[in-house]
């Protein structure tokens, strides 16, 4: 896996698809909580890459969000449970809103 190449046309197709969202994410915030190492921080800033490209507005606030990410490290014990207990916490918030995404991810 240390060369792995991604040709140029993937990028360029990938890049289109994220301008191609704008008109549907215009106005909207995303947030992206990060629990565990300096990787997951690193890829949260590669999430949040993604949303703004998309066309999402970043806030550190989840309640002005209609898209939330929470990524954690699973090998760390605590900050998995701590990430799992934040996921739960939007829950109500789902319920009164379906049209808010909550996605959790992490290494």
């Amino acid at each position: 896996m240390d060369n792995i190449f991604i040709p140029q046309a993937e990028i360029d197709r990938q890049i289109e698809i994220a301008h191609s969202l704008r008109s549907e994410t215009k106005g909207k915030k995303a947030c992206v909580i990060t629990f565990g190492c300096q990787q997951n921080e690193n890829d949260s800033e590669r999430i949040a890459g993604a949303l703004m490209l998309c066309g999402y507005e970043m806030t550190e606030d989840p309640d002005e969000a209609q898209i939330i990410i929470i990524n954690t490290c699973a090998i760390r014990e605590h900050a998995e449970i701590r990430a799992l207990s934040e996921a739960g916490q939007f829950k109500g918030r789902k319920e009164r809103d379906r049209s808010i995404k909550i996605g959790l991810c992490g290494c």
